[in-house]
């Protein structure tokens, strides 16, 4: 079982991550962007892992096993940096274009696929090889791969683009109105497709997030299998189906901390798998960790910390480019 836990401390360094011993953390069920960083909720239950300001872009993506870490860094050339967790060494690979970052790993963590909004490739971790892959000029927002592996889901904006991976004639389901398509959107059994948008139901509820789940029909498009509302929270935003019948959400009601939430397809909370005190971007998960990650046993709130101010000050820049972008 994988445990998310409350660390005793969180280290603070500028280096890619905090110092080695002789317990090295190992496996990470969560990725969690602050702003400034990703901090690791690692699997040995004793402590978080920070992955240092070497990068401002990309928070990185979690193999499916969570033993490892991509992402992409522009200095001095364009690479995707692998980190491995268990024993802290890393691998690079020529990145075709700069400005990308990690899409998704497909579920055998040999392969990933990586891009920005001018394009996306395939990147075959035994070779090296990047292969571009044809979006037709489209700029992907978000992708998902399938579990099976053969087929991905790409968020283009108004629609998901659906193909195989290998190549062949996509198939275009439109999107709900402000909806986007989730990392880990995918059902387990690759029958359903999950999209979040945030709502405001009302003055008095502050706001709401919706997640509509849906059976995926290429020929009629979305149809609507479960619709989960949740209302009185100020942010909210889907991380991965914890089975079949379950989800995990990112949640956070007013003057109140960041909780990772399983709900029911029927809107109704099983538990609170954590607590996140501190500024939270982004919660990116290890695929093939979502169904076994238990609840803190040791009920206590993962405090993120406060980081220095120079951080906060790229991060303040970088939410800044990064909303920039999506309004274009």
């Amino acid at each position: 079982m994988i445990d998310v836990y409350a660390p005793a401390e969180v280290p603070r360094c500028p280096d890619w991550t905090m110092s080695w011993d002789a317990d090295p953390p190992g496996r990470a069920a969560f990725a969690v962007d602050d702003g400034e960083q990703t901090l690791l909720l690692a699997a040995d239950g004793r402590r978080i892992r920070m992955v240092g300001a070497e990068r401002l872009d990309d928070p990185g993506q979690l193999s499916p096993d969570g033993t490892r870490l991509a992402l992409v860094v522009d200095r001095p050339v364009p690479t995707v940096s692998v980190l491995d967790l268990r024993d802290g060494s890393r691998r690079g690979f020529p990145a075709t274009v700069r400005g990308a970052e990690v899409l998704s790993w497909l579920p055998s963590g040999r392969r990933l696929l990586y891009g920005n909004d001018e394009g996306m490739y395939l990147l075959d971790l035994e070779t090296g090889r990047s292969d571009a892959y044809d979006l037709s000029g489209e700029e992907p927002r978000e992708v998902a791969v399938a579990p099976e592996g053969a087929r991905i889901a790409v968020d283009v904006g108004a629609y998901v683009r659906i193909a195989p991976l290998a190549g062949g004639p996509p198939v275009r389901v439109p999107l709900p109105e402000d909806a986007a398509l989730g990392a880990h959107g995918w059902s387990p059994d690759g029958r359903l497709l999950a999209v979040g948008r945030e709502i405001t139901p009302s003055r008095e509820q502050r706001g709401g997030f919706d997640l509509v789940v849906t059976a995926l029909d290429t020929e009629r498009g979305f149809r609507p299998a479960a619709q989960v509302s949740v209302v009185g929270v100020v942010a909210g935003a889907f991380v991965g189906w914890r089975s079949m019948n379950s989800i995990l959400l990112l949640e956070r009601r007013f003057d109140e901390p960041f909780r990772l939430v399983v709900r029911g397809l029927d809107g109704s909370e099983i538990e609170t798998l954590a607590h996140l005190h501190g500024s939270v971007w982004e919660v990116r998960a290890a695929a093939g960790l979502l169904e076994v990650v238990r609840t803190n046993t040791d009920g206590e709130p993962v405090d993120l910390g406060v980081p220095p101010r120079w951080q906060r000050m790229t991060g303040a820049m970088r939410k800044s480019f990064r909303k920039d972008r999506t309004a274009q």
